[in-house]
């Protein structure tokens, strides 16, 4: 079951897997269908290479990347950190690297 979930909710040249994987029901969608950079992310992979599913991985790279600019922002913005980068807890496809609920 796990690897089907994770086969059709993260496929090549998209998002990667978020909570709800693509059936959150409605457009509202528990936890806003966003990533949780802590253990929910490292979970919803660990079995992508014992699965033979080792490709569905490979979109997560480029989206935690993604997360650079709007990180060097933050930092900069919250913490006068002006080399490197920060993300909070959670970030959405946009790649927003605030704290959650947070428009500083």
């Amino acid at each position: 079951h796990a690897r089907y979930l994770l086969w059709s909710s993260s496929r090549q040249d998209s998002l990667p897997a978020n909570l709800q994987g693509v059936w959150a029901d409605g457009l509202r969608a528990p936890w806003n269908g966003d990533y949780h950079l802590n253990i929910n992310l490292q979970m919803t992979y660990w079995a992508s290479s014992s699965s033979n599913l080792g490709d569905s991985a490979s979109v997560l790279a480029p989206f935690l990347k993604g997360l650079v600019a709007k990180g060097e922002t933050t930092a900069k913005d919250w913490y006068g950190v002006h080399q490197g980068w920060v993300a909070h807890g959670y970030t959405d496809r946009w790649r927003d690297a605030r704290a959650l609920g947070e428009n500083k």
